[in-house]
């Protein structure tokens, strides 16, 4: 009976281990449109930042657009299309919704509802299927070059095509927002205001590139690499590379993200004996539109 007992309670145990092995905790991804002539916007701005205090791994990218916002022409811009984003501010997470096109037939995801689509998707699905983390990374601050390893691993059998995506964002920019009364006061522009998580450029394109050849078997390690050249104008202390891997679909606000992580570009990762890669000031940074 105690044998039977010890060899019942090791087994429960090696499942509990094998459930706990095979669980990698979500990082949703919030992706969101904004703009610096937009009044409704801080209010969007203000409600990431809630969720990022609530879910600090959360990975944030604002797609600045239209009107004479400085910032809307970026590289791979026509993702704010592919994710159909028509109002401002409006959200998608995880890519499971549209963002809203006046209720024909999606209703808009608007900033007020930010935080409980955030929550809705973190409780209905806290574990990601797929681990991503990043193996190396090195920024030459001569060149301004970074690059960097990403492992991608399958925690159970997949089925279908998954993609990944890289978008640089940076922080700690200094520019002036418009505000409406229900956002902050006084109305009108206000010329110090802190831009976030501006989405600078998308590095492989705004659909990104396949990971898996077939099904994507359990603890099955598929191996990317990235390389970008910084714009002179942007601080690389202030640059996070956003790395998202997705399912592929029709519509790209419906190709579901199974996982996101984000890497400072001066924060490197691993060791390399290349003299040139010399890291950044870690100090905070301030930058001003180019």
């Amino acid at each position: 009976m105690i044998k039977n007992f010890v060899l019942t309670a090791l087994v429960l145990g090696m499942m509990f281990l094998a459930q706990q092995t095979n669980s990698e905790p979500r990082r949703m991804v919030l992706e969101f449109c904004t703009g610096t002539w937009c009044g409704y916007c801080p209010c969007g701005h203000v409600a990431a930042e809630n969720i990022l205090l609530q879910y600090p791994n959360t990975v944030v990218i604002a797609y600045h657009g239209a009107s004479t916002d400085p910032w809307q022409n970026f590289t791979g811009n026509a993702i704010r299309g592919m994710l159909g984003f028509s109002a401002y501010p409006t959200g998608v997470f995880d890519r499971t919704n549209h963002p809203g096109n006046n209720g024909a037939p999606y209703p808009y995801v608007t900033s007020n509802m930010f935080v409980s689509y955030a929550n809705n998707r973190y409780s209905a699905a806290p574990n990601s299927r797929i681990d991503v983390r990043l193996l190396s990374s090195g920024y030459n601050s001569g060149t301004r070059e970074y690059t960097a390893t990403v492992e991608t691993k399958a925690i159970e059998n997949l089925t279908g095509q998954y993609k990944i995506v890289y978008v640089l964002t940076e922080d700690n920019v200094v520019y002036q927002q418009y505000f409406y009364a229900s956002c902050g006061t006084p109305v009108g522009y206000h010329n110090d205001y802190v831009h976030m998580d501006i989405a600078r450029i998308v590095i492989n394109g705004a659909t990104g590139e396949n990971l898996n050849t077939g099904n994507w078997n359990a603890n099955q390690v598929i191996t990317k690499n990235i390389s970008t050249i910084l714009d002179p104008s942007w601080v690389a202390s202030n640059c996070n590379v956003n790395i998202l891997v997705y399912k592929d679909s029709s519509d790209l606000f419906f190709g579901t993200v199974e996982q996101g992580t984000k890497q400072s570009v001066t924060g490197l990762v691993g060791v390399t004996n290349n003299n040139s890669l010399v890291p950044e000031n870690y100090s905070l940074g301030q930058n001003y539109p180019n």
